[in-house]
């Protein structure tokens, strides 16, 4: 059986195992990861990833299939391979995460070649998130408005709720989904409601915000905009009428 050196590797920039403590006879080498991702939409600086252990990371030698679970610890046969990783193992479990709300998605992919008796960096540049953000803001509202509320559909089992001053405010979907959600609010103490509204997600890495204001006369707008550092998208305002409370629909 084949002697497998196997050596503690940083889960940053650098090995921890020399060159010459690997024997290039039995033709294993090593893969030393190194990932950079750009902050969740907000900067466009990449900055390293401190800490690989959340990520999942896996190895594939070119001309097989089956991928392999990157660990520190791993002896890799010489030849060329492709390297992914990936904050979440899967869509369902980004979306899941933060009590559905979601969490950015982040993914890059690099092909490195080990040969025997060295260490191959793999150097992971994932760039922006790969799905998008919805950012819901509920203003201050005249004293006849109570209890607004924007009820986003996540699947046919969960809902999202946003309401002024609450936590989260932000929920994350894929890059161009379309999301269904609904306003509920009170008009003088009478529950009133706005169903079926729709907010395509503009892309990956982008703010699609929803902006619930009202004026001095009591008029509410609804406004839907994308950051304009990301790329310009369309808009969609709903109004309400300050003597009725109602939607005005002749706009």
């Amino acid at each position: 059986m084949k002697k497998i050196y196997l050596a503690a590797l940083t889960l940053a920039m650098t090995a921890c195992v020399s060159n010459e403590d690997l024997n290039p006879v039995d033709n294993y080498g090593y893969i030393d990861v190194n990932v950079s991702n750009d902050p969740v939409m907000v900067t466009r600086a990449e900055v390293d990833v401190d800490d690989l252990s959340g990520w999942t990371i896996t190895t594939t030698k070119n001309g097989e299939s089956e991928s392999k679970t990157w660990a520190s610890t791993t002896a890799y046969e010489a030849g060329a391979y492709t390297v992914n990783a990936q904050n979440y193992a899967s869509e369902t479990a980004w979306k899941e995460d933060n009590e559905n709300y979601g969490a950015a998605f982040y993914q890059g992919v690099t092909n490195v070649t080990v040969k025997a008796g060295e260490t191959a960096p793999a150097t992971i540049n994932c760039g922006r998130a790969k799905n998008a953000k919805l950012t819901v803001t509920i203003s201050d509202m005249p004293i006849a408005f109570s209890e607004v509320t924007l009820t986003a559909v996540r699947d046919a089992n969960t809902n999202l709720i946003f309401t002024k001053g609450g936590n989260p405010s932000e929920a994350f979907f894929n890059a161009t989904e379309k999301v269904t959600y609904s306003l509920s609010y009170k008009y003088n103490n009478s529950s009133k409601s706005i169903t079926n509204q729709e907010i395509t997600m503009k892309g990956a890495a982008t703010d699609n915000v929803i902006t619930i204001t009202a004026n001095d006369n009591g008029l509410i707008s609804v406004t839907i905009k994308y950051d304009n550092s990301f790329g310009e998208g369309n808009s969609s305002t709903i109004k309400f009428d300050a003597a009725t409370g109602e939607q005005v629909t002749n706009q």
